[in-house]
C-alpha cells in the first residue's frame, strides 16, 4: 500500500460523521485530564467535604438552604457516589465540559446548517474556555458546570422545537426544554442571563424564515418563547417573593434595593463594567490567565506544558483536516440564515445578557479570583469568535487565530492544574506536619493559618482540615457546633486576635463561638520550610514570614496544645498517604519534645537527623536543636549550629531576644543558657 493510499484512508476516516465530536473530546482531554488525578480539595472543598464525612449527604441540604436550595441536592447525590475522591469530581467536570460543548455544535448547525466548520470552532473554544479558572476546584464547582450545560441543551431544545413538524415532538422538547431550565436556574440562579441569548435566537429564526408583517413575526416570537418566559418569570417571583435568601450576593431583593437607592450612578456604573467585563470575557480570558500562570512555571513544567497543548493543536489540526466548509464561507452568504454577521451580532448580545444578573450582584470578573463569572457569558463569546473567523478569506493565514486559541487555552488549563496540583502538596505537607507536631488540640481553639504562596479568604479554610483531623465526628442536626473554629489575616480578624474579640458565627450549617484569647498560630513561612506553631511569649519568626503574621504572633498559645494526648492521624483517603520523613518530621518531633522538656529527645532526634544527613532550609528551623544541644551540653554542635544562625543578622537578632526571654531555661539549665546568650548575643 502505497502513501497515496494510506493518506486517502485517512482521509475518509476523518471525513466520517462522528469523528469531529470523538476529537473535541480527545482535545478537551489533553487539555483537563494530564493532571487530573493530583488534584485535591481547595477553598470551599473544605467545609463540603467535613459536612459529608461528619454527617452524610443529608446535610447539604442545609448547608445550601440558605441560598441554592437545589444545590443541596446535587451535592449529595455526588456524594454519595463519588466521597471524598476529589479526581473523581475532574473527570465529571471534564464530561460536562465536553456536553457542553456538544450542545453548543449542534445548536449552532441547527441554525446555521452551512456553517459547520464555525459551528465547530464555537464548540470547540467552548470546550476549552480558558476564563473560567475553577475547574481544578472540581468538588465545589460541579454545581456550576451542571448548571452550565444544562442551560445550553435547553435552549438548544426551545431551538430543536421550533422546527418540530409535529406536535407532539413539539410538546416534548418544549417541556424538556422548561424542566432543565428550572433546574439550572435552581442551581445557579444568576446564569438566567442566558434566558436572553435564548430569546434571542428564537427571534432570530422567526424573523429569519417568515416573511409576514413585522408584528405577526413579533406575535409569533412571543408564542414560541413563552413556555421558558413564564418558566424564568415563575423561577423570579419564587425567588424574589417567596424564597428567603440569607445570602446577600444571592439576595435579588438586596440588589435592586442597592440600585433605587442610587439608579443613576449604579445604572453609569454597571455600564462601565459592561465594557470592562465584555471585552473580559471576549478578549482578555485567552490571554490574562496564560500570561500570569504559563510563564511563571518552572523549566520542567513549561515543556510538558507546550508538550500537552502542542498534541491539543495537533488533534485540532486533525479535526479541522477532515470536515468540509461550506461552500459560501468567505464571502457575503446570498442566503440570510448563514450570514456571519448574524453570529456575531447574536453571540455580542448574549454577552451583555449573560454579564447583566453579574453586574446587579455588584459582582466583576477578574480571573484570578472570580474568573467564573465570565463562564455564562462564554456561549456569546466563542460564538461572536466564530463569526469573525467566517468572515476571513480562505488563505493560511485564517488559521492563525483557531490553532493559537487552541494553543492558548491549552497552556492555561495545563498550568492552572499545575499550579492547583502543587497547591495541594503543599496543603496535604502542611496539615501532616501539623499531626506530627499537635498530638490534639484542646476543643475551641481558633486556627489561624499560613500557607507559602497560597491565600486563605475564609475561617472554613482552616477548621475544616483541622476537623477532619482531630474532631472527625460532629453532632448531627441544624447548626452543627464546631469543636475547632478558624480565622484568617484580614484586618477585622487580626484586630479581633489582637483584642481578644468574641464572635458568634452561624453559617452554612456550622455554628461556633469565636473566642479569639484561643488562638494557635500555624505557618509555613516558605516551600521549602517547615510548618512553624508560634509562642506567643517568644515566637520563633522566619525571615520569610508574612508580616500579618508578626502583627498576631505575640496572641498564639500553644498551651492549647494537649501534649500528652495519643496522636491523631490524617484520614488517608483525604490528605493521602503519610509523607516520607524528612527535616520537617524530624522538627516537628523535636519541636513537640522541647515543649514536653525532652531536651533529651531533642538531642536524639537532631543526632538521628544529622546522621541522615537533613538540613533545615529555613534556618530559624535550627533553633530547637541548638537549644536542646546547650541544655544537654554537646558544645560542638552548639558551636556549630550557632554559627549558621548567626550568619544571618536577623535570625540571630530575633535567636537572642527569644532566649533572653526564655527565663524558665534561665533557672533550669543556666549553664546552656548562658553559653547561648553569649554566643547568639555577644559573639563570643
Amino acid at each position: 500500500m502505497n502513501t497515496a493510499s494510506i493518506l486517502l484512508r485517512v482521509r475518509r476516516l476523518l471525513e466520517k460523521p462522528y469523528i469531529p465530536e470523538l476529537f473535541l473530546i480527545l482535545i478537551a482531554a489533553v487539555c483537563y485530564l494530564p493532571l487530573a488525578n493530583k488534584l485535591g480539595l481547595y477553598n470551599d472543598d473544605w467545609y463540603l467535604i467535613y459536612a459529608g464525612t461528619s454527617q452524610g449527604a443529608e446535610k447539604f441540604i442545609e448547608v445550601f438552604e440558605i441560598d441554592r436550595p437545589l444545590r443541596g441536592y446535587l451535592v449529595g447525590f455526588l456524594f454519595d457516589w463519588f466521597g471524598v475522591n476529589a479526581p473523581l469530581y475532574s473527570y465529571t467536570a471534564f464530561i460536562l465540559r465536553c456536553l457542553g460543548a456538544f450542545g453548543l455544535l449542534w445548536l449552532l448547525r441547527r441554525i446555521w446548517p452551512k456553517a459547520r466548520l464555525a459551528a465547530y470552532l464555537a464548540a470547540v473554544w467552548l470546550a476549552l474556555y480558558p476564563g473560567f479558572l475553577d475547574q481544578p476546584n472540581a468538588i465545589d464547582y460541579q454545581s456550576h458546570l451542571f448548571s452550565f450545560t444544562l442551560a445550553i441543551f435547553s435552549i438548544y431544545f426551545s431551538i430543536q422545537a421550533l422546527y418540530a413538524a409535529k406536535l407532539w415532538v413539539k410538546g416534548v422538547l418544549v417541556t424538556l426544554a422548561v424542566l432543565l431550565q428550572l433546574s439550572y436556574l435552581g442551581l445557579m440562579e444568576y446564569y438566567i442571563g442566558l434566558e436572553g441569548l435564548r430569546f434571542l435566537l428564537i427571534g432570530y429564526i422567526i424573523f429569519t424564515r417568515s416573511t409576514g408583517k413585522w408584528i405577526d413575526r413579533l406575535r409569533e416570537i412571543v408564542l414560541q418563547a413563552l413556555p421558558t418566559l413564564l418558566g424564568a418569570s415563575g423561577f423570579l417571583i419564587w425567588r424574589i417573593f417567596i424564597f428567603n435568601s440569607q445570602r446577600q450576593a444571592t439576595d435579588v431583593e438586596t440588589m435592586f434595593t442597592d440600585i433605587a437607592g442610587s439608579p443613576a450612578l449604579r445604572v453609569l456604573w454597571m455600564l462601565v463594567l459592561q465594557v470592562q467585563d465584555f471585552v473580559n470575557t471576549v478578549v482578555f480570558a485567552w490571554f490574562e490567565p496564560v500570561y500570569r500562570l504559563a510563564f511563571n512555571l518552572r523549566l520542567k513544567y513549561s515543556l510538558e506544558m507546550f508538550a500537552w497543548a502542542g498534541a491539543a493543536v495537533l488533534l485540532f489540526a486533525l479535526a479541522m483536516a477532515g470536515q468540509k466548509e461550506n461552500a459560501t464561507s468567505g464571502q457575503a452568504s446570498p442566503v440570510r440564515t448563514t450570514r456571519e454577521q448574524d453570529m456575531i451580532w447574536l453571540g455580542i448580545l448574549g454577552v451583555v445578557c449573560a454579564l447583566l444578573p453579574t453586574h446587579l450582584g455588584e459582582r466583576h470578573i477578574v480571573f484570578q479570583d472570580f474568573g467564573r463569572f465570565s463562564l455564562p457569558g462564554s456561549v456569546g463569546a466563542v460564538m461572536i469568535l466564530a463569526g469573525l473567523w467566517h468572515l476571513q478569506p480562505k488563505t493560511w493565514w485564517r488559521w492563525i487565530m483557531p490553532v493559537g486559541l487552541v494553543l492558548l487555552a491549552g497552556m492555561t488549563h495545563y498550568a492552572n492544574a499545575r499550579v492547583h496540583a502543587e497547591n495541594w502538596e503543599t496543603v496535604k505537607d502542611f496539615w501532616w506536619q501539623v499531626s506530627w507536631r499537635i498530638p490534639q488540640l484542646a476543643p475551641q481553639t481558633v486556627l489561624v493559618a499560613s500557607y507559602p504562596d497560597q491565600g486563605i479568604a475564609e475561617d472554613y479554610f482552616v477548621w475544616g482540615p483541622a476537623n477532619l483531623i482531630y474532631y472527625p465526628e460532629s453532632t448531627p442536626g441544624r447548626a452543627t457546633p464546631l469543636t475547632l473554629l478558624g480565622s484568617t489575616l484580614n484586618i477585622q480578624d487580626i484586630q479581633a486576635i489582637q483584642t481578644s474579640a468574641v464572635r458568634k458565627i452561624n453559617r452554612r450549617g456550622f455554628s461556633g463561638s469565636v473566642d479569639y484569647a484561643n488562638t494557635l498560630i500555624l505557618t509555613m513561612p516558605g516551600i521549602f520550610s517547615c510548618v512553624h506553631i508560634l509562642d506567643g511569649e517568644r515566637p520563633e519568626l522566619s525571615s520569610l514570614d508574612r508580616t500579618e503574621i508578626g502583627l498576631v504572633a505575640p496572641y498564639s498559645h500553644p498551651e492549647l496544645i494537649e501534649i500528652d494526648s495519643p496522636a491523631q492521624t490524617p484520614p488517608s483517603d483525604i490528605f493521602g498517604a503519610e509523607p516520607a520523613h524528612g527535616w520537617c518530621y524530624y522538627y516537628q518531633q523535636a519541636s513537640l519534645a522541647r515543649q514536653r522538656g525532652d531536651w533529651q529527645e531533642v538531642v536524639r532526634l537532631g543526632d538521628e537527623a544529622e546522621a541522615l544527613g537533613l538540613r533545615a532550609s529555613d534556618w530559624i528551623e535550627w533553633t530547637p536543636f541548638l537549644e536542646g544541644y546547650a541544655y544537654q551540653g554537646v558544645e560542638s554542635r552548639v558551636r556549630e549550629l550557632s554559627a549558621i544562625i548567626r550568619e544571618d543578622l536577623y535570625l540571630r537578632h530575633r535567636a537572642c531576644e527569644l532566649i533572653l526571654k526564655d527565663s524558665q531555661a534561665a533557672s533550669e539549665h543556666p549553664q546552656g543558657h548562658q553559653q547561648l546568650v553569649d554566643i547568639l548575643c555577644t559573639g563570643q
